[in-house]
């Protein structure tokens, strides 16, 4: 695990409408000349993807530019994050910029991450 952690101002579970997880390609398919194609294991390890919506205030959504931008080197440092689907620390990273949407008062944020 990385020593870099979610803010803990900001909730640590994202909205669970809209929350998605997708498994990361753990198998090789070579092709034959004749036959079906061959499979092999490329990792053992179990990693996700996952689709995290949040619903901040303006000063939450400051917070998550500052921690994107300072403590994750602008998306390419891991750090610690609860999945919302095993309620776990997992190591992440961000897979894109966070993009943000205001509606009224509040920031919808949805952020694309990767287990690592």
């Amino acid at each position: 695990m990385t020593s870099i952690n979610w803010p803990s101002t900001l909730d640590p579970l994202p909205l669970l409408k809209g929350a998605g997880l997708s498994f990361q390609e753990t198998t090789i398919r070579s092709p034959n000349s004749v036959g079906p194609a061959k499979v092999r294991s490329r990792s053992t390890l179990d990693l996700m993807d996952h689709v995290a919506p949040y619903l901040f205030t303006r000063e939450e959504a400051l917070i998550l530019r500052a921690f994107w931008r300072d403590d994750c080197n602008r998306g390419s440092t891991s750090f610690n994050w609860i999945s919302p689907f095993t309620l776990e620390t997992v190591e992440v990273r961000f897979m894109e910029k966070p993009s943000m949407t205001l509606s009224e008062d509040y920031y919808l944020v949805a952020l694309k991450i990767e287990e690592v």
